[in-house]
């Protein structure tokens, strides 16, 4: 058995066998085109991936997709655990140990300060017991159910002119720029670009309410069948964020909506405003996690430091709604 750390340049060899992997770990079909856009279109330039492999075989493999985190208005270094796939003839030998380690000990030569996890039910234990990651909180989707009341909070929305820039074309400096005291992932124009403008496995739409071209505040929504899902809600102020909202409401009520769902904390300023138009705690209930490579503060493990959204943990597992 040999571990091994891979670079973009080989990565496209074994995509096919990732591929399969995949498929036994998860028991789905995953496109080829993800893998692309996740590891190789990436804007941070940095690449985290072990391969197991045993006679030329893929048998497990471990991997960080690079991101930066802002704290106090700083750029940290970091990066999101993804899913540790072994096979499972390769199970209970001390593999994922192995691998783990070998995975961490190149972010600390790196200079991680840690690393952020959203895993599922199965995975979470493994990730705690296991690695030393700890647990900063449950998140609860909030859910709203569409009913013919919610025509009501439209008229009580000044809805303005409402654009969509699905190709990020306009100003977003005052968003990426803003001053807050939350921590959150940092998304700058190449950010967002690669997430949702070049991503081949959902299709997003982006509503924004701008002045000169200068986003105010934007809305970044999917939809499947007759659900919609709000990944990011950003605003200068929270005023255009009830505005994007009941644009949502007044455009699923000319179609066959009957659920949309989005993630935010009750210590968002958000809360209140989803709150109030109807949204209530709901299923799926989201694990998040970090574990400390460098440095890791007690306000950075405080939940009620975090802004988190769905679009942070989205392309994990690739859950659908």
């Amino acid at each position: 058995m040999k571990l091994e750390f891979i670079n973009k340049q080989n990565f496209n060899k074994i995509i096919k066998e990732l591929k399969d992997l995949y498929k036994v770990c998860f028991n789905k079909e995953i496109s080829e085109e993800y893998f692309s856009w996740i590891y190789l279109n990436n804007p941070i330039d940095d690449f985290i991936f072990c391969l197991a492999t045993e006679d030329d075989k893929i048998i497990g493999c471990y991997s960080v997709i690079p991101i930066n985190i802002v704290i106090n208005n700083e750029i940290i270094r970091s990066g999101i655990s993804m899913p540790l796939l072994i096979k499972s003839e390769f199970k209970n030998k001390g593999l994922s140990t192995k691998i783990g380690i070998k995975v961490y000990e190149e972010l600390k030569r790196k200079k991680y300060d840690f690393i952020l996890g959203f895993p599922d039910e199965v995975n979470h234990h493994n990730l705690v017991k296991k690695f030393g990651f700890e647990n900063i909180y449950e998140i609860p989707t909030l859910k709203l159910v569409v009913k013919d009341k919610d025509i009501y909070h439209i008229n009580r929305c000044d809805i303005q002119k409402i654009d969509i820039d699905n190709d990020f074309t306009f100003d977003y400096s005052l968003l990426i720029n803003k001053k807050d005291s939350k921590i959150k992932v940092y998304k700058d124009l190449n950010y967002l670009k690669w997430m949702f403008k070049k991503n081949k496995i959902y299709e997003y739409k982006n509503y924004v309410i701008s002045r000169n071209k200068v986003v105010l505040a934007s809305l970044i929504m999917t939809k499947y069948n007759d659900k919609i899902e709000i990944v990011e809600l950003n605003s200068v102020d929270k005023q255009y964020n009830k505005i994007l909202l009941c644009k949502i409401f007044k455009d699923v009520a000319e179609e066959n909506i009957k659920s949309i769902n989005i993630c935010c904390s009750v210590y968002n300023r958000e809360h209140i405003i989803l709150e109030e138009l109807g949204f209530e705690n709901s299923t799926p209930i989201n694990y998040f996690i970090i574990k400390k490579i460098n440095n890791l503060s007690s306000d950075i493990i405080n939940f009620k430091n975090w802004d988190i959204q769905i679009s942070d943990f989205k392309y994990i597992y690739l859950n659908t709604l």
